[in-house]
């Protein structure tokens, strides 16, 4: 295996070279540059070699003359500072007596502060006795006066409360009084409703004679109805029986090949009964309804009876309760004004007691104010004394801070005075140094000045060799350019000889581009056609379902013969059936949802589980239905309209489906755009391409001919295709879209429809029965349609389930799996992506994924807002990944966030599911620094005794944020130039640095005498904890 890869590497790289140099050998000579070429660049290296040096050794002379120079700049610094240093001698010598004199004068005036302290601390000690013995008189004082203070306060509290009782006893005597009145006002009501009862019974007992007549009227007008609606049934029953005969009788017509007029005939006796049968069941539908009314009002007359005699009975009971009542109040009246004298007796005692106590406060009250003088002046004398204690405490601080200001002036003194001491001997040394340092200053600067003259006489020498390296040069570059201005010109007529047999590409390209227009707008066009077809059908058959089905319901309710009791067994018959209906229409869908939801947490590799469950669907009579179904046009406003005047549980299925069309025509017009939904071809046909006219039919001109054909060829088909593809797409997908989505109603609606008219024709029926049917109905429909609608629940549960699991048989069922970044440390300026894992569950290939809409991101940018979804297999989980970037100018602890939406393929009563994502990491530091570089990129290797070391500074600073660690700075050079140099200093690190806050590092090396005229290339790269953050590339040429 290692000789194989061995010789692989070898093919690759070796045999390219060799081919190489045998097509240059084999050029003719006036294209053959390639050894002119040679030629010019020894004779150039020679003569940038000569330069170099003759560079070098004019920096080296201007190092030395700057190096006289500096030397004796210094040797007059020195000079300078040996006169300023005798100058200071002079002047310290005189200083230090009078720095002596001031000292002692400093501690005699000391001691003299001290002593003014003593004697003023003794008279604020005797001041702070004084205020002691005259705040100890004041304590008692005060305290008698705060025992005074609250109980004056507790014996006001005591007359509040008397007070208060005083109010509330005054407000019962007058409630008391009140309530006297009021029973008198009643008891002679009472008297006036008996006098009344008496004269109502006369009265009453005629009333009831009248409703007796009223009520055998009103039974004969019943038995009249029942004998005519026995009648009309009769003449029905006939007629459906001669309606049943004739249509038999037709039928048989037309099996038995009779004539059109024959079978016209018989139409006609057919239409003419049908006729006949309708007015007998309207005279019938009339008798009934004037029975009803009977009825009614025989129940009405019936129930006033009985009310009135039940009242008349009830007379002299009322009478009764009403003299027994007269004898209550006035026992009532009795009590109430023996709680009046009891009270007032209550109220007299409380005005005693409120005077007394008021007594007792106005005698405190004067105790009090006497108190307060006593305290006023002994507060006055303790103020005078206090400001006393102030003025000597004042004094106090001001000799203690005197004397602090005399303790500092002589550690001043003292301190001056040892300085100067200590710095006489000093300048002494320092000037027998600088003397040593003139003598050799001026012994270095002779010897620096032979160097110099020795460099100009190198310098002139080489300065001769380069003019005549000049002129050679220029010769050799002339004729090398020449020839290789010769050979691009043939090079460029053979690649344009290729580019030109590209004509066939372009209609190849449009006959693939239509090719791609049919396949996408067939697939696409027939996914989503299927499913607003079957939306469209869903929302159009319920919409008319409901506008005609509630009206006949509806007719059909006000038109019901039941009495009260066949209105309660129909009420809980119909409420049976409603319940199931609405259930199904309702909370199916919800049901069927939730089972999706189960099903979608399944692992994609599993494999489920055939169950069995048992379906219910409660029978339900179906009116007749009269509709042509063959075509079936879009809803008008005026149906939806119509549609939402009328109230049925068809509203939120409506509601729903016109949310999903909206969504289906929304991704419809998403799709027109042929760069959503283009797949780019993967292979490319190529025609044949003649390239033997090159020049002197040489190799490298025929595969740089065929090169180019290959190149211009690829993109003249890609971009015929595409713009072929865009031209066909949006027509053809439009147009199988259309004629799907029409076939798809029109081969729903049918069905959709006799259900949905179940449903509005059992709320017309229901809301027709309201208004015919009494209370009855009404309890019993109540009753019947809460006891079964959680058994309906169940059905619908277990429909709900069947379903799924048939759904995800026969469909592409997808969803989220899960979604991440595909790098958790994130920082400014990074690149990474957003993974999303789409699982499909179903035995069915998904094709029409959807879209994912990126919705809203911070710190985070992405190249597109919309993407489209790719194909997933079935039972499988595919990987989708999106490339985006993380704003360069983020910093650490910040978010980035990223919300999408996913359109999904829909289910049995959904056009499109929805999914939701959201995605968010915190980023970490962001390290990114800028550099500031300073080198000598010419430096010198040796100098007369010494090779030099060479020094390369470092300016960094961080970018975007203060950076908690310092940077680690490294300077190398190439693997295969570490013998050309030595390192002194090459790894550095920075302290903690603020945004914009610079720090300098010095890296320091040598260069050994190899390295002279060699291109040295160094690599300085910044690590921040570990990671490579930056890498500058340097390039040295040592001399």
């Amino acid at each position: 295996m290692k000789a194989q890869f061995i010789h692989t590497a070898f093919l690759c790289t070796v045999l390219p070279a060799l081919m190489n140099v045998a097509q240059a050998q084999s050029r003719p000579d006036e294209i053959n540059y390639r050894p002119y070429h040679k030629e010019y660049l020894e004779i150039k290296g020679e003569r940038d070699s000569v330069e170099s040096s003759l560079n070098s050794q004019r920096s080296q002379l201007e190092s030395v003359l700057r190096s006289i120079s500096d030397k004796l700049e210094y040797v007059s610094t020195l000079e300078s500072q040996i006169k300023d240093f005798t100058k200071r001698i002079a002047y310290l010598e005189r200083l230090l007596p009078r720095k002596k004199n001031e000292e002692r004068s400093s501690r005699y005036e000391l001691s003299s502060t001290e002593t003014s302290i003593s004697n003023t601390e003794r008279e604020l000690r005797r001041v702070r006795r004084q205020l002691e013995q005259r705040q100890s008189e004041l304590r008692p004082v005060q305290r008698e006066l705060r025992k005074l203070a609250q109980e004056i306060k507790r014996q006001q509290q005591r007359v509040d409360r008397l007070q208060s009782s005083k109010r509330s006893t005054q407000r019962d005597i007058q409630s008391l009084e009140n309530a006297i009145a009021k029973l008198k006002r009643t008891v002679q009501s009472l008297k006036s409703d008996i006098e009344a009862l008496k004269s109502s019974q006369s009265s009453m007992k005629s009333k009831i004679v009248n409703l007796q007549k009223k009520v055998s009227t009103q039974k004969g007008k019943v038995s009249d109805f029942d004998r005519e609606i026995t009648k009309s049934k009769s003449k029905v029953g006939r007629l459906k029986s001669r309606l049943q005969t004739q249509k038999a009788k037709l039928q048989s017509m037309k099996s038995s090949g009779a004539s059109k007029e024959e079978i016209a005939r018989q139409k006609a006796k057919v239409s003419n009964t049908q006729r006949t049968l309708s007015n007998a069941k309207r005279e019938l539908q009339k008798n009934q309804q004037s029975k009803r009314v009977a009825s009614s009002k025989l129940r009405d007359a019936e129930r006033k009876l009985a009310s009135a005699k039940r009242e008349l009975s009830s007379l002299p009971q009322k009478i009764k309760s009403k003299r027994s009542q007269i004898q209550s109040k006035r026992s009532e009246v009795e009590n109430k004004k023996t709680q009046i004298e009891s009270r007032k007796t209550e109220l007299s005692k409380l005005e005693r007691q409120t005077r007394e106590m008021m007594s007792n406060i106005s005698n405190m009250n004067r105790r009090h104010a006497s108190l307060d003088r006593e305290q006023d002046q002994i507060q006055r004398r303790i103020n005078s004394i206090s400001g006393e204690r102030r003025r000597v405490e004042r004094e106090l601080s001001s000799l203690e801070a005197t004397a602090n200001d005399i303790r500092g002036r002589i550690s001043m003194l003292r301190d001056e005075i040892q300085n100067i001491n200590e710095e006489l001997p000093s300048l002494e040394r320092s000037i027998a140094y600088n003397q040593s340092e003139i003598s050799t200053g001026e012994y270095e600067i002779e010897k620096l000045r032979g160097d110099a003259d020795v460099t100009r006489a190198q310098i002139y020498s080489l300065e001769l060799k380069l003019e005549g390296l000049n002129r050679e040069t220029e010769v050799a570059y002339g004729e090398y350019e020449e020839r290789k201005n010769l050979y691009k010109r043939y090079l460029s007529e053979a690649k344009r000889l290729g580019a030109s047999q590209i004509d066939q590409a372009q209609s190849l390209g449009q006959e693939k581009g239509y090719e791609i227009a049919e396949s996408i707008s067939e697939k696409l066009g027939q996914s989503f056609g299927d499913e607003e077809g079957k939306a469209q059908a869903e929302l159009i058959s319920a919409v008319r379902a409901e506008l005609n089905g509630y009206p006949a319901g509806f007719d059909a309710g006000l038109a019901s013969e039941d009495s009260i009791e066949q209105g309660r067994r129909d009420g809980l018959k119909k409420g049976e059936e409603d319940v199931y209906s609405f259930v199904r229409s309702t909370y199916k869908p919800g049901y069927f949802e939730s089972v999706m939801k189960e099903l979608l947490k399944i692992k994609a590799d599993r494999r489920n589980k055939s169950r069995s469950y048992v379906r219910f669907t409660p029978p339900v009579e179906m009116a007749p239905l009269n509709i042509d179904h063959a075509e079936v046009p879009g809803l008008s406003e005026m149906e939806l309209s119509e549609s939402r005047a009328i109230n049925t549980p068809l509203d939120t299925f409506i509601e729903r489906g016109l949310e999903n069309v909206s969504k289906l025509q929304k991704r419809f017009k998403s799709y027109q755009s042929p760069s959503l939904s283009y797949d780019e071809p993967s292979k490319v046909p190529y025609t044949a391409v003649d390239c033997a006219t090159v020049y002197k039919g040489m190799s490298e001109y025929v595969e740089a001919c065929e090169k180019s054909f290959r190149k211009e060829y690829k993109a003249l088909f890609m971009s015929s295709s595409y713009e072929s593809f865009a031209s066909a797409y949006p027509s053809m997908f439009t147009s199988k879209y259309e004629s799907i989505e029409q076939k798809t109603r029109e081969t729903l609606y049918e069905g959709l429809y006799e259900k949905s008219y179940v449903v509005a024709f059992a709320k017309g029926e229901s809301d027709g029965k309201e208004q015919a049917y009494d209370q009855t109905y009404k309890m019993a429909y109540d009753d019947s349609y809460s006891r079964n609608l959680a058994p309906a629940k169940q059905v619908a549960k277990k429909e709900a389930q069947i379903e799924g699991h048939e759904w995800i048989q026969s469909n592409a069922v997808l969803t989220v799996n899960k979604s991440y970044l595909s790098r958790k440390t994130l920082k400014g300026g990074d690149r990474a992506f957003l993974v999303v894992e789409l699982k499909n569950i179903s035995s069915v290939d998904s094709e029409a994924s959807g879209t994912l809409e990126i919705v809203q991101t911070e710190k985070m940018s992405f190249e597109k807002k919309y993407y489209k979804l790719p194909e997933v297999k079935a039972k499988s989980i595919v990987q989708f990944k999106i490339p985006f970037v993380v704003d360069s100018g983020a910093q650490s602890k910040e978010l980035i966030v990223a919300k999408a939406a996913l359109e999904l393929p829909g289910d049995k009563y959904k056009a499109v599911r929805e999914e939701f994502l959201t995605i968010s990491e915190e980023l970490s530091v962001n390290p990114s620094s800028s550099l500031e570089l300073k080198y000598d990129q010419s430096p010198r290797v040796k100098g007369v005794f010494s090779y030099y070391i060479h020094t390369l500074s470092v300016e960094i600073s961080p970018d975007v944020e203060d950076i908690d660690s310092g940077y680690e700075v490294a300077l190398s050079v190439d693997q295969t130039q570490k013998e050309l140099m030595d390192f002194k200093v090459d790894r550095l690190k920075t302290k903690r640095l603020e945004l914009d806050q610079k720090q300098k590092l010095d890296f320091s090396y040598v260069f050994k005498k190899a390295a002279k005229h060699q291109e040295v290339k160094l690599k300085l790269e910044v690590f921040y904890k570990g990671s490579l953050v930056k890498t500058e590339r340097i390039e040295l040429r040592p001399h």
